[in-house]
């Protein structure tokens, strides 16, 4: 392109010309290789001894070396190679250069262009040269060989190392040691520089240890030190590291089994000492000796050479003593790191231990629900035991869990952790259980993990809490599980207190609602081994069909038969075989029902149209009904625990006989207080005693609504007990053992935290105004209206 004819340059376009103007001369690399800076080392300057520097990684694109391209390598002023100038050569198959490796070659492995993959390699063939130019500069010169001798034509990319093994830095050496390379122009090499080493005057040490561990009055043992140079040299004979331990502490080493304090004249401690570095200070050019009653440990590089490059080297087997009780503080054990000579250090304290006293942790596994009354092997507490500190348990004793009243294991125990044998656990009782700690010991702090099945006694609900003891352990109370019913009866809102007489017949009752705390609560079937009949030893197991009883106390029996239904959920029921049965050896009448499929989600079950006859056996008060069978209570667990009876719940109240008795005392007191409202009117009359109001009730929606504050006075609720909650427009009214709450706006009112379904409250003439009917009720008030009179009565 240098050589165009004018001629041909007179054809060309204007934009043409341009085009070629815009071309340069020379023709260039069209990919640029890359120089990147690995194993950057610190380095002390105005040494006279070669020091190892990092290393630069080079890559270049293989398909444009040609013959005679080259790379000079060039270090700053005043480094020294330690080759000599003018010399020639090629660079063997080992990659030295001139004979030595103070400089050499390393080829990448894997996919080099440089390798063949025969194996000869570029090296090996002979194809790289040398000149060294002056004290810190090479040129590396590559020849074109023929495919196959020493490059791989498959590969694309070649890659080498430029290894700077010793190398003399000057005094006034920059703070970052580059190497720069220029290559020659249009070759496969471009120019660039990497940072190869950083300087200071001086070097460093740092120290480290892997974990602080625990120890006591009686236990020593540390983890490894590990001590490194960030350079070579840095650790210079004559130079001296200290470790000084808090007071109350000693510094020893062991031998063996055999701990001992290292004395206070140097010497060495070669077996304690391992060097994990080429060219690192040697265990036998080091001296230990303490200072300060042991406090103080000293480590010399007492004789020898510098090293050859960072030394990094390990203390082992060594050890920290208490020395003095009243004076060791509990905490972390920090030694103070300080030096002499022409070292520093780069760590300032150290911790290198735990000063604790002995102990146990016992943790269990996020505590998990159980129902009550079930039986089963699935593992639901799981407890781990642990050492906090190596020796806490002695070898040997024994750990006993016990479980509360009422609480029993089920099967045998899981567990696992460090020396477990057989006999590790042993299942002494139902409620009882021991872990035996081993004589002897493979790990440092000894580990159980343990699983057990658990079973409740019907009726004992709430945290279950195990006391553990045993081998020097404190009593310790921890919360194993959480034990809770199967379903929860409930009353429909406003009906808890219906009363039902003595001596009346076909009795109307309140409604029953069985709502299951969870899914799958009441089971359709449950499977029991039993004995076979006349072969001892042989048993069977037999599914049993999951049902529920609802029986009543004696005395009091189901006038017909009430409906069983599903209200909410995915539970079935056998609604056919609906039945009045005898429970508890045909003591008591009760309602059978057995479960068709169990649930997915918590379902509800309503039991209404009850009609109860109570004789005159029966004691004026409160009554209480039983639920049991098998869907909620597992045969089994009631064998367990020897329970014959269902769980009670409190269902309605026996009033005196009718017949004596026209009025009705209730739970709250007297409720024969007569109040009269008149529609549309401001005057209203308590037990004949005419009073004013400030604002008329109404109908709205076929609803009679009241200010609440009058209807508060009628049913008896002191105004304390009246209470609106601005924040969330909430009406509270409280008597006795009930709360009704309503909520302006809303058409929820929540008796005892029970919701209902009712017409809103509202506001007229500031005055906050409720369904009287519904209000009236859940405090057991008889509310009736006469339409010709246009009144509403409340007593």
């Amino acid at each position: 392109m240098k050589h165009l004819q004018t001629n041909k340059l007179n054809t060309l376009s204007k934009a043409a010309l341009v085009a070629l103007l815009a071309v340069p001369a020379t023709t260039y690399s069209v990919y640029a290789s890359t120089y990147t800076g690995t194993n950057i080392v610190g380095v002390a300057t105005g040494e006279n001894n070669g020091q190892k520097l990092g290393r630069s990684y080079v890559e270049f694109n293989g398909s444009e070396l040609s013959t005679g391209d080259y790379l000079l390598v060039t270090l700053p002023a005043d480094f020294k190679l330690g080759l000599t100038a003018g010399h020639t050569g090629t660079v063997d198959a080992n990659g030295n250069i001139d004979g030595t490796d103070n400089v050499s070659i390393a080829l990448a492995a894997g996919g080099n262009y440089l390798i063949n993959t025969g194996g000869t390699s570029y090296l090996q063939a002979g194809n790289l040269s040398y000149q060294i130019i002056t004290d810190n500069q090479i040129k590396l010169i590559f020849g074109k060989p023929a495919s196959g001798s020493g490059i791989n034509t498959g590969e694309s990319t070649g890659k080498f190392y430029i290894n700077f093994n010793k190398v003399i830095v000057p005094s006034g050496a920059p703070a970052e040691v580059k190497a720069t390379f220029e290559g020659r122009p249009g070759s496969a090499f471009t120019d660039g520089s990497v940072t190869i080493a950083t300087t200071s005057s001086s070097g460093a040490v740092s120290s480290a240890i892997e974990t602080a561990k625990s120890i006591t009055t009686s236990l020593s043992d540390i983890d490894q030190i590990r001590i490194k140079e960030d350079r070579a040299g840095s650790f210079k004979k004559g130079d001296v590291i200290k470790y000084k331990l808090p007071a109350g502490f000693k510094w020893q080493y062991k031998s063996g089994s055999t701990y001992n304090d290292i004395t206070t004249s140097p010497g060495t401690l070669t077996s304690n000492v391992n060097g994990l570095s080429t060219g690192s200070i040697p265990a036998s050019d080091l001296t230990f000796h303490t200072s300060d009653e042991g406090r103080t440990l000293r480590i010399t590089h007492a004789t020898g050479t510098d090293s050859s490059e960072a030394s990094y080297f390990i203390l082992k087997d060594f050890a920290i003593a208490v020395s003095d009780e009243t004076l060791a503080k509990k905490g972390d054990v920090s030694a103070t790191i300080s030096t002499s000579g022409n070292v520093t250090s780069s760590t300032g304290d150290l911790v290198v231990a735990k000063y604790t006293d002995y102990g146990v942790s016992v943790k269990v596994t996020e505590p998990k629900q159980i129902l009550g009354s079930k039986y089963d092997d699935t593992k639901v507490a799981e407890i781990t035991i642990e050492e906090t500190t190596e020796g806490s348990l002695p070898n040997g004793r024994n750990i006993t869990i016990s479980l509360p009243s009422g609480v029993k294991v089920v099967g045998d125990p899981n567990f696992s952790g460090s020396d477990i044998s057989s006999g590790t656990v042993k299942h002494l009782d139902t409620d009882r259980i021991t872990i035996s700690v081993p004589s002897t010991r493979s790990k440092d702090k000894y580990k159980i993990k343990l699983g057990l099945a658990l079973e409740v006694k019907p009726g004992k609900y709430g945290d279950i809490e195990a006391v553990m003891q045993g081998a020097g352990i404190p009593e310790q109370k921890v919360i194993i599980a959480k034990s809770i019913p199967p379903v929860i009866p409930q009353m429909i809102p406003g009906t808890e207190q219906k009363s039902v007489r003595i001596g009346a017949a076909n009795q109307d009752a309140p409604d029953i609602i069985i709502a299951e705390t969870v899914p799958g609560a009441l089971k359709q079937s449950v499977s029991m081994t039993v004995p076979v009949p006349g072969v001892p030893g042989r048993t069977v197991t037999r599914s049993m069909q999951g049902f529920v009883v609802v029986y009543l106390p004696a005395g009091v029996t189901y006038a017909s038969k009430p409906k069983v239904e599903v209200i909410d959920g995915d539970l079935k029921i056998d609604e056919s075989p609906v039945e009045m049965v005898k429970a508890e050896s045909s003591q008591f009448d009760a309602l059978k029902f057995n479960i068709k499929s169990e649930s997915t989600k918590p379902s509800k079950i309503r039991i209404s149209n009850v009609k109860l006859t109570v004789d005159r056996t029966v004691a004026e008060g409160p009554m209480e009904a039983k639920i049991a069978g098998y869907g909620l209570s597992h045969p089994q667990n009631s064998l367990d625990f020897n329970v014959t009876t269902g769980s009670s719940f409190k269902y309605a109240t026996v009033a005196i006989p009718a017949a004596g008795d026209k009025k009705d005392t209730g739970l709250y007191g007297n409720s024969n207080t007569h109040s009269l409202f008149t529609l549309n009117s401001k005057t209203y009359k308590v037990d004949h005693v005419e009073k004013t109001m400030d604002v008329a009730p109404y109908v709205k929606n076929g609803r009679t609504y009241l200010p609440i504050r009058y209807v508060a006075e009628v049913l008896g609720i002191p105004e304390s007990n009246v209470n609106w909650d601005q924040a969330t427009k909430t009406v509270t009214l409280h008597r006795e053992d009930r709360i009704v709450q309503l909520v302006l706006g809303s058409k929820k009112m929540k008796i005892n935290g029970v919701e209902m379904t009712i017409e809103g409250v509202e506001v007229k003439d500031n005055r906050i105004m409720i369904p009287i009917r519904y209000v009236g009720q859940a405090f057991d008030a008889k509310v009736e209206w006469d339409q010709a009179a246009n009144t509403v009565t409340v007593n």
